[in-house]
């Protein structure tokens, strides 16, 4: 890893949806393959697909403003740090008991 924070975090591409909707706005997210992270009263948090984050949720967006629902939340994430160091932390492990 190299670079500074953001690119680093950049690098990572988004990981989590905050969706503040009603019910049936989840039920879509759902649907569309996202699950549930965390719930919170009036919001979720959902987990995004490591492949075309951006693309299932310009899509899921598109659905649901297309239903007339207008979410008051709808706010891509990139992993903290944290959780930046835990993967990592996570694969040279993977790789030294491959070896």
């Amino acid at each position: 890893m190299q670079g500074n924070l953001r690119q680093i975090k950049a690098g990572y591409g988004h990981t989590k949806l905050l969706l503040g909707a009603p019910e049936e706005a989840c039920a879509m997210a759902l649907a569309a393959g996202l699950s549930v992270a965390e719930s919170r009263e009036n919001e979720t948090v959902f987990l995004l697909p490591s492949a075309d984050a951006d693309a299932v949720c310009a899509k899921l967006l598109q659905a649901i403003v297309a239903k007339g629902i207008m979410p008051l939340k709808f706010v891509l994430s990139e992993p903290t740090l944290h959780e930046i160091f835990i993967k990592e932390v996570s694969n040279v492990e993977e790789r030294g008991a491959a070896a």
